[in-house]
């Protein structure tokens, strides 16, 4: 299948979805507000708006059978979130499952210095550079990094890191995120994970015992926020 029709069968199923969760008014806002956000994105030339689906990029991948499809973050509903961040140049910022970068780009805009993208398809880490190539000379002083690896085969820095992950992957998955990001807890790392079609995340309920929680829906953007209790 080609990249036109493979985008095209992605977005009508993620139409679909929307629809059986959220109803007709709010998938419609929701269109409204991606065709927005993908018009700005191709003005400034990020490239971030193919839906590429991990099982079929990668179908034999030991990861791929727990991959969701990629797709972008929205721009203005992610600096909101961002905005809770205390002093961003504090922490790192590290984007499990990265996709094309754009939040990588996002999070240099909002003040993060030390930025890494972990991805383990190569068709979208090669776009992700392309789009840290073009934009790099906007940030001359920010260390950008992409990780073309599965996250759980990587070392971690221990300077305190705010954690991105845009539904990138099932819940037997994010048991295993889980387990890593238990290992940030004395060090007042962040974790933010974008809901994007509503799902049910059991493994995540474990880090309600040593971080706060909250859920924060900007325009229909779901986010839900586990922040150290050290920081309130």
């Amino acid at each position: 299948m080609n990249t036109f029709l493979s985008n095209l069968k992605i977005r009508i199923e993620s139409v679909i979805l929307a629809l059986l969760k959220r109803g007709p008014v709010k998938t419609i806002e929701l269109i409204m507000m991606a065709l927005k956000d993908e018009r700005e994105d191709r003005k400034k030339g990020l490239l971030a708006h193919d839906f590429i689906d991990p099982r079929k990029e990668l179908p034999h991948h030991p990861s791929s059978i727990h991959a969701n499809y990629y797709q972008p973050i929205r721009t203005d509903s992610f600096l909101k979130i961002l905005a809770i961040i205390p002093d961003p140049n504090s922490f790192r910022f590290v984007d499990i499952g990265a996709g094309t970068g754009k939040a990588l780009i996002l999070a240099a805009d909002f003040g993060f210095k030390e930025i890494s993208g972990v991805e383990f398809v190569p068709k979208l880490c090669e776009i992700a550079r392309q789009n840290i190539e073009r934009f790099s000379s906007k940030y001359p002083d920010i260390k950008f990094e992409i990780i073309e690896e599965d996250f759980r085969n990587i070392t971690y820095s221990d300077k305190p890191t705010v954690f991105l992950l845009n539904d990138p992957f099932d819940n037997e998955m994010m048991m295993e995120f889980v387990s890593i990001f238990k290992k940030f807890e004395r060090n007042h790392s962040w974790l933010i994970y974008k809901n994007v079609n509503l799902r049910s995340m059991p493994a995540l309920r474990s880090l309600d015992t040593s971080h706060f929680y909250k859920t924060y829906d900007f325009d229909g953007n779901l986010f839900e926020v586990w922040s150290p209790r050290s920081s309130r």
